[in-house]
């Protein structure tokens, strides 16, 4: 199961992120799980547990603690969380390498989905994350066994 974070101090961008996140993991027929949180800091009381997601898609202009803060933390804990910063504000990109952010999607891009889907692919393919489907067909046993 993937374990994913949304964390965006807006609310609207939060639903957005997340209805767009599941509908297409919905499509790839993946088991997830979503939490969100409203702040960089309510996100970053977690500590440790951050690394407990396997994506963190992440605002980076966020009021107390912005984004690269909590990138910064998330990497003294775990180098393997894949980061997506979600931000309206391209002028960050720099920073978000030293963090080693996966991607950057803007907001308000009208190729917003297809750039969610082109992410995740693409971070799917970096975990080398495979989906094994075994089917069983059983037969009724006739007598004693």
């Amino acid at each position: 199961m993937l374990r994913i974070a949304i964390c965006d101090d807006e609310k609207y961008y939060r639903r957005y992120i997340e209805k767009h996140v599941s509908k297409y993991m919905r499509k790839l027929k993946l088991n997830y799980e979503i939490d969100i949180y409203s702040s960089g800091k309510a996100f970053a009381e977690l500590g440790i547990e951050m690394s407990r997601y396997n994506i963190i898609f992440l605002d980076i202009n966020m009021n107390e603690m912005d984004g690269i803060e909590i990138a910064q933390q998330i990497r003294t804990y775990s180098k393997g969380t894949y980061i997506v910063f979600v931000t309206a504000f391209i002028s960050y990109a720099l920073e978000g390498y030293k963090v080693n952010a996966v991607r950057y999607l803007l907001k308000d891009s009208e190729n917003f989905e297809i750039s969610l889907s082109e992410c995740i692919d693409a971070i799917l393919e970096k975990m080398d994350y495979e989906i094994i489907r075994i089917h069983f067909t059983f037969i009724e046993a006739k007598g004693d066994i």
